[in-house]
């Protein structure tokens, strides 16, 4: 037999070995170097202990080469549990968790084109990677080292992160599903020096998003979730103070641009939004979540905040009316007072009575005259029914006018009427308050003036 011939056996054999799905065994820290022709197929394995991750790099590609892997069985292009198949020379990566059970993972080299290729894989112990929030963490990293967070999120999110406070160069990137590095990443963000850095990804299905902040240089650094809420039409976030359609509704604080949307049951948005929502509206055309709450407050209204800023004061409907206060800081529901009885018909709205305490009033409609009751917010959130100063009701005895007398006293001034004859009897009674201690607020005069006027 000639060389020529011995030589076409040789390669004949080793193409036949390959395509059957012959495959090589791999250790922890392996560095294969090969080359492979277009559409070939090179097949590898190697042994995972229970609670260790396989990573899987394909790197120093001369031409375009791809890479799947499977735990227990041969990978194909259409059945595996990971694959990479970016373009042309760009590196490949797999990042597979073995929690339950010692397996074989198994890998296969498919030559897109033919190319030489570097292989290398690496057993680790598993990363307990923390989750990020929509709270600030403050992390560090050295440089050459990188830090890992996840993020959980739902399908059609879009998920934003900032990195700040940096005090050298760091770099962030994002992957839906799989750690990012410097060469597989869905978002990256390199801006140089301290400045900020913020990727965004969207989501085609419930998956994990994994953050990857790469330390250019050793840095402290802040770094947190912030969701956009695109989802929602802008027309419907800002449009107006109070926008019940489609079941939302908007409270706006314009100093500190923000907007605080309550999502009703029977809204469409719903499923996605339920609950309440803080939103950063400085940018109006890319608002940004910075918390949110699944509590459900059905049909909200008539929105305040109280004078230290932290706590929201609203009516809503749940089977009765009630009045409610939340935290803004943790959008969690601190107290509410039922105004209303089922089936009693009334509907309380809400006023705030004056400017430097939280004093506010119900006001109860009526087929006569409205009803008027009284209620203080304490610092903390908690409401307290002010007694013996209810007020209206009827056609001949209601409230005519109130309000401040500078910060510390608050006039109700009923009116009392009747006729006679062809005279009309009205009698005006200014009781003023002293607000000063809240929720006591004690009678501390009572102005009275009689008019008659002709009929």
């Amino acid at each position: 037999m000639n060389h020529k011939k011995l030589l076409t056996i040789i390669i004949l054999t080793m193409q036949i070995l390959s395509a059957t799905g012959i495959e090589e065994e791999l250790n922890s820290g392996d560095v294969i170097n090969k080359s492979i022709e277009q559409m070939e197929k090179h097949y590898y394995k190697i042994k995972v202990p229970k609670n260790r991750s396989i990573r899987v790099d394909l790197t120093k590609l001369s031409a375009d080469v791809d890479l799947y892997v499977k735990r227990d069985k041969i990978p194909t292009i259409r059945s595996n549990d990971c694959f990479s198949s970016n373009s042309n020379t760009d590196n490949e990566e797999c990042i597979l968790n073995n929690e339950d059970k010692e397996s074989f993972y198994h890998i296969f080299v498919y030559g897109f084109k033919t190319a030489d290729y570097q292989l290398s894989v690496f057993v680790e112990e598993l990363e307990d990677i923390p989750v990020l929030t929509h709270e600030e963490r403050r992390d560090s990293v050295k440089r050459g080292e990188s830090k890992n967070y996840k993020i959980p999120a739902k399908k059609a999110e879009t998920v934003k992160v900032k990195l700040f406070n940096l005090t050298e160069n760091a770099n962030l990137r994002l992957r839906i599903g799989r750690k990012s590095n410097r060469h597989s990443f869905d978002c990256k963000s390199i801006n140089g020096g301290t400045k900020d850095d913020s990727c965004s990804v969207t989501l085609k299905s419930d998956n994990d998003v994994y953050v990857n902040v790469d330390g250019y240089r050793s840095a402290n650094y802040s770094i947190s979730l912030v969701t956009t809420v695109d989802n929602f039409p802008k027309k419907v976030l800002l449009n107006g103070n109070g926008n019940p359609e489609n079941g939302v509704y908007i409270k706006y604080v314009k100093d500190k641009r923000k907007a605080y949307i309550f999502v009703d049951k029977k809204s469409r948005y719903f499923e996605k939004h339920k609950g309440v929502t803080t939103v950063d509206i400085s940018d109006k055309e890319h608002p940004i979540i910075t918390m949110h709450s699944t509590t459900v407050y059905s049909n909200p209204r008539n929105f305040y905040i109280t004078e230290n800023g932290n706590i929201l004061v609203f009516t809503y409907t749940d089977t009765h009316q009630y009045m409610g206060t939340i935290n803004l800081n943790t959008l969690e529901l601190v107290d509410n007072v039922m105004l209303t009885h089922e089936g009693w018909g009334a509907w309380a709205s809400l006023s705030k009575t004056n400017t430097n305490v939280d004093l506010f009033y119900t006001i109860h409609d009526t087929p006569e005259q409205g009803l008027y009751r009284y209620y203080h917010v304490s610092e903390d959130g908690h409401i307290s029914k002010i007694s013996g100063i209810d007020a209206g009701g009827s056609d001949y005895h209601y409230i005519w006018e109130q309000g401040p007398i500078g910060t510390d006293k608050y006039f109700i001034t009923y009116l009392d009427e009747h006729a006679s004859g062809n005279t009309q009897y009205l009698k005006f009674t200014k009781k003023i308050y002293d607000i000063s201690n809240l929720p006591d607020m004690p009678l501390i005069d009572t102005i009275v003036t009689e008019e008659e006027r002709p009929i």
